[in-house]
């Protein structure tokens, strides 16, 4: 009796082992496959902005092939740091969030989240600027005007402190 327990177990603790180095092969292969694969296609969604597009898929696109020094389509998977390209994108004036991810595919998706100026601001000195929902400044664009609420009179703070 005792050695027929012993057999249980050593087989038992043999067919895990086994099942856990094929999970773990699998999950090696699928990592390997994944970044020796290469960008097949890409697709840039813009939202926000229920009717202004200060950015558009060409200036994202132009963003994306300065950072990456070329076009996007043939360049390998390991070679894109998302995080840092989600990054520089946020920079941009106009955009306010940035998610980007492969699909099964190998197709890279760009979603951009635009920023939306809800008043235009006239100083006393002639300048211009839109202000966005959290009060930040944001300068015109050279695309389209945005129907917003204007606001004149405007003192800028360098002034204010000379009179």
């Amino acid at each position: 009796m005792n050695a027929k327990t012993t057999i249980r177990k050593v087989l038992f603790i043999a067919i895990w082992l086994c099942i856990g180095g094929g999970m773990v092969s699998l999950l090696l292969a699928a990592i390997t496959k994944k970044n020796n694969g290469l960008c097949k296609d890409y697709t840039i969604s813009i939202e926000g902005g229920k009717n202004n597009l200060f950015i558009d898929n060409k200036d994202v696109e132009q963003l994306l092939f300065k950072a990456t020094k070329g076009p996007l389509k043939g360049d390998p998977i390991a070679a894109f740091n998302l995080y840092e390209l989600e990054q520089m994108l946020e920079k941009n004036t106009w955009v306010d969030e940035a998610d980007m991810y492969f699909d099964n595919k190998d197709v890279l998706h760009v979603s951009i989240t635009e920023k939306e100026p809800i008043a235009r601001i006239f100083t006393t000195d002639g300048n211009s600027f839109y202000i966005n929902d959290n009060g930040k400044k944001m300068p015109l664009s050279d695309k389209l005007s945005a129907r917003v609420p204007v606001f004149t009179g405007y003192a800028d703070k360098k002034n204010e402190c000379s009179r």
